[in-house]
């Protein structure tokens, strides 16, 4: 099965992490704005943040429950400083880094339904979107809004 761009049309995707939604949760309390970002939407959001040319700009990588750092996470904070700065990042040798590590092997090994073992693959895509979302506050709750 190939998974780029044209896996998505039609389809309406649900991605939730339980750290990305405490995290974003958490820092949606003390910063103007939120935004959501992994590396299917890293560019789209790179350059949502160079047209508004914030003076501070946090890239928070949440990792394994909000605890413990985990390497997609990481490294997805690295490319997206990259894209703002221009400075050097290395997505093969990220790859490479991310698929040895437990975050990634359980979802490879297959082994539980919940963990699909497409995960990977389709998660440490680059720029598969073109589009950044950006979180609101409706009334009493907290909405994604891709923008």
């Amino acid at each position: 099965m190939t998974m780029g761009k044209d896996y998505f049309n039609g389809k309406k995707v649900i991605h939730r992490t339980t750290s990305g939604v405490t995290g974003a949760l958490n820092a949606f309390k003390n910063s103007d704005e939120v935004l959501l970002a992994s590396y299917m939407n890293a560019h789209a959001t790179a350059e949502y943040i160079k047209c508004c040319n914030p003076e501070l700009v946090s890239i928070v990588a949440m990792g394994i429950r909000s605890m413990e750092r985990a390497p997609e996470d990481e490294l997805c904070g690295d490319y997206i400083e990259s894209l703002l700065t221009g400075g050097d990042y290395d997505h093969l040798k990220a790859v490479h880094k991310i698929l040895a590590h437990e975050t990634a092997q359980k979802f490879l090994r297959g082994d539980k339904p919940y963990l699909p073992k497409e995960d990977p693959e389709i998660c440490l895509q680059r720029n598969l979107v073109d589009f950044t979302l950006i979180v609101k506050k409706q009334g009493n709750l907290l909405l994604s809004i891709k923008i």
